[in-house]
């Protein structure tokens, strides 16, 4: 499949009309053509297998559920207490991974990792800035990724040496085909897709961990809370339980060369 040469259009030019002159008319085509075998190749199943992929939502909505809670302790603490810019801060580095964390596991598992890469390191930055606040340290322009959980910094380097391209290997790794050719369809790679996969697991819990710590602090804030035992409780049960899902996942893994 190729592209055709596109035509140079003036700044005040009109959408182009697909059943216009010929050039535009075969650009239009070829883009759509290949828009369409994209998303087809994308959805011929990823290398994860249906057990751990079920076992993988099952960690994420859970890890999403204590973001759930801890966001909506924070609108009662707020409708007690009234707007605390440190915890509001908090709140806003959780629901934006929140908002969209199923994203880049759907990317992975369409072959489309580079796209996956640049998800996941904005990700790491939202969970680097949480701890950040967290500590009251003066914040810079870009989030340190030192302050994030540790074993943050190599998995941060790998996404950022991808999702920043830093050179031809760091881009083939993920677009190439097993010729060495570089591809504008999806190349599905079983280790890309599991290393990826668990770093977004490690992520998910990262985040739960926060949303955690975030409880903490607002039980803390409102020590007479009566619901303040009940849900740091249901916290520590859940955190566990998504310790034993991440072995599981772990488990279902096939073994390498399979």
């Amino acid at each position: 499949m190729t592209l055709k040469e596109k035509p140079s259009v003036g700044g005040n030019a009109e959408v182009p009309d697909p059943k216009g002159p010929g050039p535009i008319r075969i650009s239009m085509s070829e883009g759509s053509e290949m828009e369409r075998v994209i998303k087809l190749i994308g959805r011929q199943g990823a290398s994860i297998g249906k057990a751990q992929s079920k076992t993988l939502l099952q960690f994420r909505r859970m890890a999403i559920g204590i973001i759930a809670v801890a966001i909506e302790s924070f609108e009662d603490f707020v409708g007690e207490r009234g707007i605390d810019e440190k915890l509001a801060f908090l709140v806003a580095c959780i629901s934006g991974f929140a908002q969209g964390a199923w994203i880049s596991p759907d990317l992975i598992f369409q072959a489309q990792y580079m796209k996956a890469t640049a998800v996941m390191k904005q990700d790491l930055e939202l969970l680097a800035r949480f701890h950040e606040v967290s500590i009251e340290r003066n914040l810079r322009r870009t989030p340190n990724v030192a302050f994030a959980p540790d074993g943050s910094g190599p998995i941060y380097g790998k996404l950022n040496e991808t999702a920043h391209p830093s050179c031809l290997q760091a881009v083939g790794d993920v677009l190439a085909t097993l010729e060495g050719e570089i591809s504008v369809l999806p190349v599905r790679k079983d280790q890309i897709e599991y290393v990826l996969v668990y770093w977004h697991i490690w992520i998910c819990a990262g985040f739960a961990e926060a949303a955690g710590q975030l409880l903490s602090l607002l039980a803390d804030s409102v020590p007479g809370s009566p619901h303040r035992s009940e849900i740091l409780n249901a916290n520590d049960l859940t955190m566990n339980h998504l310790t034993l899902l991440a072995k599981k996942i772990s488990e279902e893994a096939p073994a390498s060369g399979s």
